[in-house]
């Protein structure tokens, strides 16, 4: 008896190099990366100058703030200090008045007058 040989079979799929099916998920797959990252950089960079408007916004309003602030409170200082340069004033004045009196008072008394 002789051995028959195993037969020979054509391969039941086509090397994934020459089949179509693969060659389409993969032009596919292509296409949708592509897509999604341009997509994604639109994204990023959107939102990257979105993020930079609004912190340029925010240091804007917060110096704007700060110098109104700082004025304002220059402002109430400068009054404050003029206010107590017044009053300062006003009390030299009593006492330089005080003594003037005093001085006309006493200087026409008879000597040895109490």
């Amino acid at each position: 008896m002789n051995a028959l040989p195993f037969p020979t079979f054509a391969t039941a799929m086509p090397s994934a190099e020459n089949n179509p099916a693969v060659n389409l998920m993969t032009e596919l797959g292509k296409t949708y990366s592509e897509a999604l990252q341009s997509n994604f950089q639109q994204t990023w960079m959107s939102s990257a100058r979105i993020i930079q408007e609004h912190a340029a916004r925010v240091m804007t309003t917060f110096t704007q703030e700060s110098m109104a602030a700082m004025a304002e409170i220059a402002a109430q200082g400068q009054q404050q200090s003029f206010s107590q340069l017044i009053n300062a004033n006003q009390q030299v004045a009593a006492k330089m008045t005080s003594v003037f009196a005093k001085a006309m008072t006493e200087g026409f008394k008879p000597a040895g007058t109490p």
